[in-house]
């Protein structure tokens, strides 16, 4: 995702990450037999659609205008593998505390990242480097990675994946609150149909009943372990 941004717009990346709920919803069908009521098969497309639709400010020729490349189809390729990680997790989960493996899953993902970026360590001129650069890493290291890596693995295995993933929809209605924060102005008085929409398919995601795993999934001990957590 990270290089997918050098190379597009943040709007064009907004509007595929919308997707994600989506994907995830069809990896958890086909991986943990998840069966979605109707009333969250309705919920999820609206809530797509409403997240796209606050993400274009309530400007259909925004949307309209969106050009796609390189960059778009690498970011869409990480997005779905985003959207597989959520029902790997509960797949593969044994009932190891959440913590451990949230460890295990960075310390192997900082092992491959160090691989691909050795050639060009020793080409950075680190006492350049400004601290704020520093701080930007540390942020996203703790935050956006350690937190969310954490609270995307335990949630999965809670309330299940597409649940859990379905919350991304709240990101650009926060994106514009912090705008606002910020003294960027209010947004667009198009978008508050799609606010309302994105809430209202988020609540309805989260307490819609769904039948559960007990038919067709794997017996194994993390699921296991969640059915009764469910």
């Amino acid at each position: 995702m990270f290089v997918a941004l050098r190379h597009t717009s943040t709007l064009n990346t907004a509007a595929i990450f919308a997707m994600t709920p989506a994907m995830t919803a069809a990896v958890s069908a086909v991986l943990l037999k998840e069966r979605l009521g109707p009333a969250v098969r309705i919920a999820l497309p609206i809530g797509l659609i409403s997240t796209i639709w606050v993400i274009v400010r309530g400007n259909p020729a925004a949307l309209l205008s969106l050009e796609l490349g390189a960059g778009d189809a690498i970011f869409f390729a990480a997005t779905v593998a985003l959207g597989i990680y959520g029902p790997l997790v509960k797949y593969l989960h044994r009932g190891e505390p959440m913590a451990q493996m949230t460890l295990w899953t960075l310390v192997t993902g900082a092992f491959w990242l160090l691989l691909l970026s050795a050639p060009r360590l020793f080409e950075v001129k680190w006492d350049m480097v400004s601290p704020t650069v520093y701080g930007g890493i540390a942020y996203l290291a703790v935050f956006s990675t350690q937190v969310t890596f954490f609270a995307i693995q335990w949630s999965s295995t809670v309330i299940g994946p597409t649940k859990a993933v379905s919350y991304t929809y709240l990101n650009p209605i926060l994106v514009l609150i912090m705008g606002m924060a910020l003294g960027e102005g209010d947004p667009p008085v198009a978008t508050y149909p799609g606010f309302l929409l994105i809430v209202a398919a988020i609540y309805v995601s989260q307490t819609s009943g769904r039948r559960s795993l007990s038919r067709g999934a794997p017996n194994l001990p993390g699921v296991m372990i969640s059915r009764r957590a469910e």
